[in-house]
């Protein structure tokens, strides 16, 4: 929920990153996951206006960031459109995440 994305970037276990302009562009939340093998920089949401116009800045933002902090690989979950959009920065796709409410 919002509130948990809040309170997890509040206490730094995310980050919130704004691309500001006149006005806010857009937003992303990150998480660093620590595993035994390696860390990876999980984007959590990713969203605004005009990402064309700001995703290198994003993505060099997202690396320093994840050097920074030791991680191996940044990962992010989404619709098909996002391969198109980050192929040619080197994303692979490597796969999609589908979920199914237990009720």
């Amino acid at each position: 929920s919002i509130t948990d994305i809040k309170s997890a970037c509040k206490s730094k276990d995310m980050q919130l990153w704004v691309k500001e302009g006149k006005q806010a562009k857009g937003a992303f939340v990150t998480k660093i996951a620590q595993y035994p093998q390696k860390n990876l920089l999980c984007v959590i949401l990713l969203g605004g206006n005009e990402f064309n116009e700001w995703r290198d800045e994003a993505d060099a933002l997202l690396n320093a960031f994840g050097k920074q902090h030791n991680c191996e690989y940044v990962e992010l979950f989404g619709r098909k459109g996002w391969g198109k959009v980050l192929k040619d920065i080197d994303y692979k796709e490597v796969t999609r995440l589908f979920a199914k409410e237990i009720i």
